[in-house]
């Protein structure tokens, strides 16, 4: 009974363990990419294949969201943002997986044009949450 007990008591250590780590890198994650610049995110929704992101363009000139890369796959966007506009982005991506299950997409890089030319931006954490 002792045994059972404390395989009990190690389960949830573990569970909880990792629901706070997933909690924790969720709120770096949003922290990081609603102050990232030139294209800050404010938020983000994954369900089934839909990825909904949130999108500013902080500079106060226009710029064109060309691509988005995640993971290696690059996603078309050809969206032009005015200066200090905000506007929800669609990207058709792998499904996401069953409701409330945990994902965390690495390697995002944000392709965008200017009148100056095209630059990259590279983020410096991942898009983590819960599916929905």
């Amino acid at each position: 009974m002792a045994v059972v007990l404390a395989m009990v008591i190690a389960i949830a250590y573990i569970v909880g363990r990792e629901a706070q780590t997933t909690d924790i890198d969720e709120k770096q994650s949003q922290a990081y990419w609603s102050d990232a610049t030139p294209f800050a995110v404010h938020g983000y929704r994954y369900a089934d294949t839909l990825l909904q992101l949130d999108m500013e363009n902080t500079l106060v000139e226009q710029a064109t969201l060309q691509q988005i890369e995640v993971e290696e796959i690059v996603y078309n966007i050809d969206t032009v943002f005015q200066g200090g506009e905000r506007l929800v982005v669609n990207i058709t991506i792998a499904d996401c997986g069953t409701v409330g299950s945990y994902y965390k997409l690495k390697d995002i890089v944000i392709r965008y044009q200017k009148q100056d030319g095209n630059f990259t931006q590279q983020g410096q954490r991942p898009w983590v949450g819960l599916c929905s």
